[in-house]
């Protein structure tokens, strides 16, 4: 985005403050950012929304303390093909920490979806994110501050009752990043668990009453179970590579089921043993995935 784009833009989303900035800060500003509209969109929100100037959001790129182990660290980067700008990661992680701040429950919202696919995601599985004996209201609360740092979209479709929600692509791989860090390591080990728990515990079970459900949580479940931090949750990736192996074993997706039970078997042996129920069920499954090949 060129230079006159990105000032109109910075100025349409930020409010009063933008407005009053500085010619000079807000041009270095921009420059930070290199003219991308989602590192623009963030910084703006996070002005307009606490109230500080365009010279003071600017102070806090450059000296954020954690930027140099974010931005410079030598990651073995699992996203390398549509890695995180820094420009982005620097407004993601100050917008972050203010809402670590102010709203456990934002923070624990966005962790646990950035395991999930970033589009279509239903309200049931933010309130799933949210967790067990957390009210409505508050939860509408986190789901607000977190579109209010343009970190959530709320999507409603022409007869849509509830509205379904987006995160930006580079949001969600920011956020994954970020649980990268060796000190980070036990809350991705949460949130990553929390996510395939969600799955494998709300994805039907593939019978024909529930296809319905199992398309809107679908892409949800392949995406949770493909990422690398599933690996250390073999159990609860092996119940739900089961249940959606039952699914597309009813679609007639025979192959792509095939493949999935093959993984499960694998998991439920790894995990539990090869005689145990869940590995046997699997087993039951891979043959009668077979047998609808006719092999």
């Amino acid at each position: 985005m060129g230079q006159p784009e990105a000032l109109t833009l910075f100025r349409r989303l930020g409010g009063s403050n933008v407005n009053a900035g500085s010619p000079d800060s807000e041009a270095e500003l921009l420059d930070i950012l290199e003219g991308l509209p989602l590192a623009i969109a963030q910084a703006a929100a996070f002005i307009r929304k606490t109230d500080i100037t365009t010279e003071t959001y600017v102070k806090m790129l450059k000296s954020t303390a954690d930027l140099p182990r974010l931005l410079d660290e030598s990651y073995v980067d699992r996203y390398r093909e549509s890695d995180v700008p820094n420009s982005v990661m620097r407004t993601w992680l100050i917008s972050m920490e203010r809402i670590a701040k102010e709203n456990a429950c934002a923070y624990k919202i966005l962790h646990t979806i950035a395991f999930f696919d970033n589009q279509g995601i239903p309200s049931e599985l933010i309130h799933a994110a949210a967790g067990a004996g957390v009210e409505e209201y508050d939860i509408r609360i986190a789901v607000n501050r977190l579109r209010d740092f343009s970190f959530l979209q709320i999507r409603i479709a022409l007869g849509q009752v509830l509205p379904s929600y987006e995160l930006h692509r580079l949001v969600q791989l920011a956020t994954r990043r970020s649980l990268e860090s060796r000190e980070k390591k036990a809350e991705q080990r949460l949130f990553s668990e929390m996510a395939i728990r969600i799955m494998a515990e709300t994805f039907p079970d593939g019978t024909r009453g529930t296809w319905d459900r199992c398309k809107t949580y679908l892409s949800h479940s392949l995406k949770a179970f493909t990422l690398p931090e599933m690996e250390q949750h073999t159990h609860l990736t092996a119940k739900l590579l089961t249940k959606l192996t039952l699914y597309l074993n009813q679609q007639g997706s025979w192959k792509e089921a095939e493949e999935l039970n093959l993984r499960a078997l694998e998991l439920q042996k790894e995990a539990l043993g090869e005689k145990h129920p869940s590995a046997l069920l699997a087993m039951g499954n891979l043959v009668s995935t077979y047998w609808r090949q006719g092999r």
